[in-house]
């Protein structure tokens, strides 16, 4: 893994920091590193603090990069709530700092402009090795048996049992699903905010995404069978019942 050298641009090519008084830009040398690497450039390291900051309040940084040709800078994150979001700074679509997010992708593009795409690259790569960015990885998929006491469905019905437990252990209630290629479902958040999630959503390696896919290969049979199990979930979980609508 390369390390980035402190001494690569003049002062003349370092950007103006974003105007975000609540998340000051520490430039103390990174942790962990050890004497034989050396440390990133003074100016690239408020990214690895404001990363840091993101993960302690619960969120996943899932990529980050810049690119030279396009001039866009690309955030992609997991927030508290597992949901996945890409947040994306180009040349003349001004971006508002209103969090850490929006801060990180605001620095990484004005680093980017002023010649510093191979360092933030390094950087990255040094984040990845620290565990600071990490891609999402797809949830493993699970057909085991039932709880006990349940007449067992099929392979599928035990896939979306399970992604459904495992969303609702999130604290989410699943208020509607709808099975074939224009299902999906909706789900309230602990925020009290409602998403909906379609079958045609993209894999983006969490289990709403896993749960739209198992709903997408779903005979309106299957789709009952869940249905059914819907509550046993939730209670197995030890949360509300989650109120799926009834089968089109």
């Amino acid at each position: 893994m390369g390390a980035v050298s402190r001494h690569t641009r003049s002062a003349g090519h370092v950007p103006v920091l974003p105007e975000a008084q609540q998340y000051p830009a520490f430039s103390q040398e990174i942790p962990r590193l050890g004497r034989w690497r050396a440390q990133p450039h003074v100016v690239l390291r408020p990214l690895y603090w404001w990363v840091q900051q993101m993960l302690v309040r619960g969120f996943a940084v899932r990529d980050l990069h810049f690119d030279p040709v396009g001039r866009t800078a690309v955030l992609v994150y997991e927030t508290p709530e597992r949901l996945v979001s890409t947040l994306q700074r180009k040349e003349f679509e001004r971006l508002e700092v209103d969090g850490l997010a929006s801060l990180v992708v605001e620095y990484v593009w004005r680093l980017g402009a002023c010649g510093w795409a191979t360092e933030i690259d390094g950087l990255v790569s040094l984040l990845r090795g620290l565990g600071l960015v990490q891609s999402a990885r797809r949830a493993a998929d699970c057909d085991a048996v039932l709880p006990a006491g349940v007449v067992e469905p099929d392979s599928l019905v035990r896939l979306g049992f399970w992604r459904l437990r495992e969303l609702v252990g999130y604290a989410w209630r699943i208020e509607m699903l709808w099975p074939g290629a224009c299902g999906g479902f909706v789900a309230m958040l602990p925020s009290g905010e409602m998403v909906t999630f379609p079958a045609a959503m993209p894999d983006d390696g969490t289990a709403a995404a896993a749960l739209t896919d198992v709903l997408r290969r779903m005979d309106l049979r299957q789709y009952s069978a869940l249905t059914q199990h819907a509550g046993l979930a939730a209670a197995s979980e030890g949360r509300a019942a989650a109120g799926p609508a009834p089968s089109p």
